[in-house]
């Protein structure tokens, strides 16, 4: 039986992120995907910048498979009309089915050993090694192991991994649906300068997430992402039917009919307190590590460099024939992207968060200060970078916004931040 130097197991950005840079590196790597190529996964398919500068280092170029980047912005309701796009940013969406598709292949490419319609139901150790076993009896023999089986806990729980805090989970619903969006788009164009992004955040009939409709190629996708508790009560079911009556009265949307909803997906809003294992000598990566913005729910962009970090730290670990090396992996995304969404983005979820009306007196606020408006849109355009400056604006400026709030009264008024 031969024996791979990793082997990861979850096809998504995060894994085949690191399946690609580790073959890079010069590893045998087998990656697992238990469902076939072009899978579907349901998601909103936002491109950050940060995920954007990750694909091309990843070999994939914004060209293949996004959405127009031209005036690109987005376009934020809550008790007034938000329009903001930063000169010299820019964002894109994707079909997560199209942009799966597209990181399997690159690591074929790369001479990863792709399975496909592959599903590993046990793990276990074996002489120094992880032994991993399929749906079909057949084994595989692995020195190291990434997971990336996103909110899929079986797995990583059979290894000792503690669970994430169900306080802390958050769930999308909605739908993707092919749509007549170049047609929708002219006439957003024509009202509003840019090709949005909409994000409904407050009165929908719920106390803490939002709304959004983002165009793609020939397809709208339609969602809401909110706490797990409002999704207990039922209000995502209320505020997802009262975003798209909204999205039909602002002409954002012609034809809701399409839109019901048929998927959902659970998601993390803070890491698990252990993303590697050196006894397992396993590494886990992207949802599956709780690697999630807690207020976007922007996770594209830290699967794909999570991952890339896992493969960094299991190189050296195979070259120093030491797996206490993995240790280095937490210091690596810590300082890539988990102080801006673990420290910060935690405190601004806290603020945002803490109570239905200090959300909406925030958001009012934020609307009528130009600096807020810009630091708004930067943090939409890259969380990775810009989280921690939005939340020390609004903490250090938090009277003021809030007087600011009580006396602002145009809530019609359209606020373009440049």
């Amino acid at each position: 039986m031969a024996v791979y130097d990793l082997a990861v197991v979850g096809a998504g950005p995060g894994g085949a992120a690191a399946s690609i840079a580790a073959a890079r590196q010069g590893l045998k790597v087998v990656l697992f995907e238990k469902r076939k190529k072009g899978r579907d996964k349901y998601c909103g398919g936002g491109l950050c910048e940060a995920s954007l500068s990750t694909l091309k280092i990843l070999g994939v170029d914004e060209l293949d498979l996004g959405f127009v980047t031209e005036g690109y912005g987005f376009v934020i309701h809550g008790e007034r009309i938000l329009v903001t796009a930063v000169k010299g940013h820019i964002g894109m969406t994707v079909r997560r089915c199209d942009l799966d598709k597209i990181l399997m292949e690159r690591a074929e490419d790369e001479d990863v050993e792709f399975k496909e319609k592959t599903e590993i139901v046990r793990i276990k150790e074996k002489d120094n090694e992880v032994v991993l076993t399929d749906n079909r009896g057949e084994n595989y023999r692995s020195r190291y192991l990434v997971l990336a089986t996103g909110m899929e806990e079986r797995l990583i729980l059979s290894l000792g991994f503690p669970p994430l805090p169900r306080e802390t989970l958050g769930q999308c619903w909605g739908t993707e649906k092919p749509y007549n969006v170049d047609e929708q788009v002219v006439k957003w164009r024509k009202e509003y300068g840019i090709t949005p992004i909409w994000i409904f955040m407050g009165g929908v009939g719920i106390s803490y997430g939002y709304f959004w409709v983002f165009p793609k190629k020939g397809f709208m996708n339609v969602g809401m992402g909110v706490l797990i508790t409002e999704a207990k009560r039922g209000l995502h079911e209320k505020g997802y039917k009262a975003g798209l009556e909204l999205a039909r009265k602002l002409g954002i949307l012609d034809d809701t009919s399409p839109f019901k909803i048929d998927r959902g997906w659970i998601i993390p809003s803070k890491p698990r307190s252990s993303t590697y294992s050196v006894d397992k000598k396993t590494v886990l990566v992207g949802d599956a590590a709780g690697f999630l913005h807690p207020v976007l729910g922007e996770g594209i962009s830290v699967a794909m460099k999570s991952g890339i970090h896992a493969a960094r730290v299991i190189k050296e670990a195979l070259d120093k024939n030491d797996p206490v090396v993995l240790k280095k992996y937490k210091e690596l995304w810590w300082r890539d992207f988990g102080r801006e969404y673990f420290e910060y983005g935690a405190k601004l979820s806290k603020l945002m968060y803490s109570h239905p009306w200090i959300q909406k007196m925030g958001f009012k606020g934020i609307m009528a200060d130009d600096k807020a408006v810009r630091l708004l849109a930067l943090m939409l355009y890259d969380p990775t970078k810009y989280t921690s400056a939005f939340y020390n604006y609004t903490a250090k400026n938090i009277l003021a916004l809030a007087f600011k709030a009580l006396t602002f009264r145009d809530k019609k008024k359209v606020r373009i931040g440049a």
